[in-house]
């Protein structure tokens, strides 16, 4: 299996963020890893700098549109001592929170025109239309061993609660 840190399906969030990567060079890699029958795992984060419901939209539907077998769907996270940590705090985005809060799954950054409640809605929104398809479905469980399939019952009913409130 190979993963990839695709981050966002908007070229302009993208260039934003200074990925140096473009949307057509993610979906090729995901293309020529399955060609050589290697599995993939992508990986997005929602909520960059420049973000918009839109632009989370775009993200999600572009992660569906992709032949991965995993996707994991992260907040931007301005950790301390990282220039998006500089930025936010230089544009009042992150006043008055708690470094506790700063985890990549739970979004802390006020945006303008996008709240963290709505970063974490979308979040939601993303792992639920990602791995609740019928046919992802049927892939998780190819993927797993028969010696795990306990745990990954109890861990699908842990998803299923979390996604759903």
């Amino acid at each position: 299996m190979i993963s990839y840190g695709i981050e966002s399906g908007n070229q302009a969030v993208l260039d934003q963020a200074k990925k140096k990567t473009t949307i057509d060079q993610s979906r090729n890699a995901v293309k020529m890893a399955k060609q050589a029958e290697i599995k993939v795992a992508a990986h997005f984060v929602l909520g960059l700098p420049g973000e918009s419901e839109k632009t989370l939209k775009e993200t999600i539907d572009f992660a569906l549109s992709l032949d991965v077998e995993l996707a994991q769907f992260y907040c931007a996270t301005p950790f301390p001592g990282s220039s998006l940590y500089e930025l936010a705090r230089s544009q009042g985005w992150i006043e008055g929170r708690n470094f506790e809060e700063f985890r990549q799954d739970n979004a802390v950054m006020n945006l303008p025109g996008l709240t963290p409640a709505m970063v974490n809605h979308y979040r939601k929104k993303a792992f639920r239309r990602f791995y609740l398809r019928p046919n992802r479905l049927f892939q998780m469980l190819k993927l797993m061993r028969a010696s795990g399939i306990t745990e990954s019952i109890k861990g699908g009913l842990r998803f299923m609660k979390w996604a759903g409130s």
